[in-house]
């Protein structure tokens, strides 16, 4: 099976790769009786390569970044897509920059929203599926049930809780921010939930799921939230870099979601890319992210209390939870936008990551010196 992953050079395209590279080292080390995953990037591609036929049960992943393919040129992903004859397209590039889709709103729609048409249209034509990336910002942070029912009620077992590290943090809170996000929850969004962007970044990215549902059945949207890693422009590396040189860290408090480590997400893409090969059609949209809720101020805590287990902060700041209000941001930020993952579980097997016992494997990778 040959893949086509979009946005190889960003935080989940790299984590792709990674976790790819270490599925190859594992076999080498091991002598493992599973297939190698061969990997190149589309510019070392000939046409002898592309003629030669991936042996069975074999993955091929041809990794393409922004220099060799924009997806807002719709010519040049047909091209790319007929010289390449992928069975499958993985599109991880997107513009998520959130605060500057506000004043860029037409680079964001060329990427989140016409980039994802076009890679519908091209997967049409080569009659092969799409995985397509989403957000939880698609949604507006209302939900589908009303706060005084949520207080009430007790969260089914498959539906995200809150992280316990958050409770523990309300003596060391200056509001009841925290309390209040808790006590004021409404219920997970399932993949039914109508979205309602607040921000640019959210409708350029609910316009390239529509574009994709309209065009092409075989697809297979996946919302996630809160992405953390080692690689690109994240809130995990922004929290460290400022813990060591900051005492104190204001961090939003009423604010909830669920944190995703970018290894864990792509493990589930590369996970659904193999039971796809062995023949398995499951189209559709489904959630995936940590199995627990928590707000920035709770993974912040986290971050920096695990960097600290390690070592690898000389001294710990005091965080300090406040409201959105008292940090303005360009883009509105749902206030709660955690996931009912239950569909992915149902229906490829997969259970939501747990994100607190990740980031032990992110902060044991990172060098934060260099940060």
């Amino acid at each position: 099976m040959k893949l086509l992953l979009t946005g190889a050079n960003g935080q989940l395209g790299l984590s792709i790769r990674r976790c790819i590279a270490d599925h190859n080292a594992f076999l080498a080390k091991n002598n493992g009786n599973y297939s190698r995953i061969i990997s190149r990037n589309i510019s070392s591609v000939n046409n002898t390569d592309l003629s030669s036929q991936c042996m069975p049960n074999e993955l091929q992943l041809l990794t393409a970044d922004k220099s060799d393919l924009e997806i807002s040129d719709a010519n040049a992903v047909m091209e790319m897509i007929d010289r390449l004859n992928p069975d499958l397209i993985i599109n991880c590039a997107a513009y998520t920059q959130v605060d500057q889709a506000e004043t860029h709103q037409q680079l964001a729609d060329d990427v989140n929203a016409t980039g994802a048409k076009n890679l519908a249209l091209a997967a049409l034509k080569a009659s092969i599926p799409l995985i397509h990336i989403s957000t939880d910002y698609v949604f507006d942070g209302k939900s589908g049930r009303l706060p005084s029912q949520a207080a009430s009620s007790a969260l089914p077992v498959d539906e995200p809780k809150l992280a316990g590290g958050l409770e523990a943090t309300f003596a060391t809170a200056s509001n009841t921010a925290i309390e209040t996000a808790i006590e004021n929850s409404p219920s997970p969004y399932s993949e039914t939930a109508v979205p309602n962007p607040l921000n640019i970044y959210g409708e350029s990215k609910w316009r390239g799921e529509q574009l994709i549902t309209d065009i092409l059945p075989q697809h297979i949207i996946i919302r996630t939230s809160w992405l953390i890693s080692e690689f690109g422009h994240n809130f995990a590396k922004t929290v460290l870099r400022l813990a060591k040189t900051k005492p104190t860290l204001a961090m939003v408090a009423d604010q909830i979601g669920c944190p995703t480590y970018a290894g864990d997400l792509a493990k589930a893409i590369l996970n659904i890319a193999a039971q796809i090969q062995q023949g398995k059609t499951v189209w559709g949209t489904f959630h995936y992210c940590g199995d627990t809720a928590t707000s920035w101020y709770g993974l912040a805590k986290a971050i920096v209390d695990e960097a600290s287990v390690q070592a690898k902060l000389l001294t710990v700041p005091t965080l300090k939870g406040i409201d959105t209000q008292d940090y303005p941001l360009p883009a509105k930020r749902p206030p709660y936008s955690v996931l009912d993952c239950q569909q992915i579980k149902m229906a490829w097997g997969i259970d939501a990551c747990d994100w607190q016992v990740s980031i032990k494997t992110l902060i044991r990778n990172l060098d934060i010196d260099v940060l």
